[in-house]
């Protein structure tokens, strides 16, 4: 129902006070605390009905727990002791309930743990006796064929009378592992799976069939083959894994020694809070019941252990000689590999059959196929890991520069330490190559060819002899080339296309200038211009009936020096002639000024 506004209550308490007067300070108490007074009685309601207030509560709890939990870990705290307590009285009074929601967690674990442990046994002396060769190890052999049974559980069979293989130390509170300690030999699985399952063992057998808490389990055999005996103490319990029959002194000792580490140990069982670090000192107690003990036999030599142990002896000793005769070859190739230029090695490694080598090599060294042939080892059986380097050694530095520059047969190549010395006789251009390429191969750093012969320089020297030597006489007052001088001039023609070809060889600008020349008999003008008519007709004759290749110049020098007295006809007609001269660029323009 809604609440009265202020100006309802007013008007409903006057029309009260018209119906029944009232005291005016009545009328006034209520209008001011009358609402009040409703809020509380609402209040004291909701306070005693407990499914109200459990409601509301139901509302928030969740939420409050989860924001507790992000801060810290009080509420955990809080809970814990109230969980354990629910659970304890819990199996109090049904342990089922726990059992059969732990079963499927647990039951696989305990199987496991136990089938692989007893095939890790099993397994293991199977290893360790699988090459017995005597007679009745072969009778044997047959029978686990025959039975289909392991060779290893045939053999404990007759000749195992026991073996401790495992001894644990348990506390008796908390089912945890104090120690454990394994015989040789003895495959085994987490020792707090074991400890888990014989405390989970116990506690079924004691909820089973009613048990008190003065009795206990003391053996639990597992198949025909193997047991293990438990011995209970009131802080710690000792178990030991055992294969066979043991003799009962084996059931005192434990208890000597579990007795022994209750009187050692006693504070620190107490105390025990899941670090086993304090009782290190009780594994050689418990390692004490670890043994073996094997039926008595009468020993007898088997012929055929004679046998195998001469063809055993011949296999040994052939196996030595090869490895040995192997080992020197090995030695003998490495040797002659490290003593082979180009190649540095920088280590072996045997990988059963095969030599794996590892090391540098220069890439003009050819694969060392023929070293191995030679101490007779297959080439199959190395491998090579090799890195490209380059090798400064004498030998590689001269196959590297023959290959390089590439020398005809004319040509000696030699090293005077870092310098490549050339001799012999060459072109032009593959000496311009030695010149510009020879410091490019590693380890050279300068280069000489003082004894070399440059050919086409040498050509050139004498073809510039032969040309210069020429001489076209002409006839008095003549410029016209006469029919015996003609066959010079064929012949020069031959001579300057030797000429223009070296040009290019030595990629020189060479040409030839032709110089006209007369006598003194008439003007100095006259006789300027017969010279030039002079040389131009041979320019032109050389050009017209030659095979012409380079630059050629005809110039006139007018008459020479010699005296025109008219006493020596034959000294004026040697003057009368055209002459040759070789020049480079820088002449060549010289004389086309002229």
């Amino acid at each position: 129902m809604a609440e009265a506004s202020p100006k309802e209550r007013i008007k409903l308490a006057a029309g009260n006070d018209a119906e029944q007067p009232a005291d005016d300070l009545e009328t006034l108490r209520r209008i001011i605390v009358g609402p009040e007074k409703t809020r509380i009685h609402h209040l004291e309601k909701r306070l005693d009905e407990s499914g109200t207030r459990a409601d509301e509560l139901s509302r928030v709890l969740p939420d409050a727990i989860v924001r507790c939990t992000a801060k810290d870990q009080k509420i955990a705290r809080s809970l814990q002791p109230t969980i354990e307590e629910s659970i304890r009285v819990s199996v109090q009074k049904n342990p089922e309930v726990l059992a059969d929601a732990i079963f499927p967690l647990m039951g696989p674990g305990i199987r496991k743990a136990i089938a692989s442990t007893i095939m890790g046994m099993i397994q293991s002396f199977n290893q360790l006796l699988n090459h017995s060769f005597s007679i009745q190890g072969l009778k044997w052999r047959v029978e686990a064929l025959r039975t289909r049974r392991p060779y290893a559980e045939i053999l404990l069979l007759n000749t195992l009378l026991y073996q401790v293989e495992q001894v644990f130390l348990i506390h008796r509170k908390n089912g945890l592992v104090l120690q454990h300690v394994v015989g040789p030999s003895v495959k085994f699985q987490d020792p707090d799976l074991v400890s888990g399952m014989l405390t989970a063992i116990e506690d079924f057998v004691r909820d089973s069939f009613n048990v008190g808490s003065d009795q206990s389990l003391d053996t639990l055999r597992i198949g025909s083959e193997r047991s293990i005996w438990i011995e209970q103490g009131p802080k710690a319990i000792i178990a030991v894994v055992i294969r066979g029959t043991p003799p009962l002194e084996l059931r005192d000792r434990m208890a000597d020694i579990l007795g022994d580490i209750h009187l050692t140990f006693n504070q620190a069982l107490d105390e025990y809070d899941g670090d086993a670090v304090a009782f290190e000192a009780a594994r050689e107690e418990l390692r004490s019941c670890l043994g073996t003990e094997f039926k008595a036999s009468e020993k007898k030599t088997s012929p055929l252990l004679w046998v195998i142990s001469i063809v055993l002896l011949v296999a040994l000793a052939l196996w030595a000689f090869t490895s040995l005769r192997l080992y020197r070859r090995t030695e003998a190739f490495l040797a002659a590999l490290r003593a082979q230029p180009g190649i540095v090695l920088t280590g072996t490694e045997r990988r059963g059959s095969r030599l794996l080598i590892f090391g540098l090599k220069d890439p003009l060294v050819d694969d060392p196929t023929g070293l191995l042939s030679s101490q007779y080892i297959r080439a199959d059986r190395v491998d090579y890991r090799w890195r490209p380097y380059v090798s400064l050694e004498p030998e590689l530095i001269m196959m590297r520069a023959h290959s390089m520059l590439q020398p005809p047969s004319t040509v000696t190549l030699s090293l005077d330490k870092d310098v490549l010395v050339a001799s012999g006789e060459a072109g032009h251009p593959w000496i311009r190559h030695f010149y510009e390429l020879g410091t490019a191969t590693a380890g050279i750093s300068r280069t000489r060819a003082d004894n070399l012969i440059d050919t086409d320089m040498q050509a050139l020297q004498e073809i510039r002899q032969r040309i210069e030597g020429v001489r076209i006489l002409f006839p008095l007052g003549a410029s016209a080339i006469t029919s015996d001088q003609e066959p010079l001039l064929i012949h020069l023609s031959g001579d300057i296309h030797a000429l223009g070809m070296l040009s290019k060889q030595l990629d020189r600008a060479l040409g030839i200038r032709i110089v006209g020349f007369t006598d003194a008999s008439s003007s100095e003008t006259a006789n300027l211009k017969l010279s030039q008519g002079r040389a131009e007709a041979v320019r032109r004759f050389l050009i017209d009936n030659g095979k012409v290749n380079i630059a050629i110049m005809a110039v006139g020098m007018g008459s020479t020096s010699v005296a025109d007295d008219g006493t020596d006809e034959h000294l004026r007609a040697g003057s009368r002639f055209a002459g040759f001269e070789l020049v480079n660029d820088g002449g060549f323009m010289q004389g086309k000024g002229r």
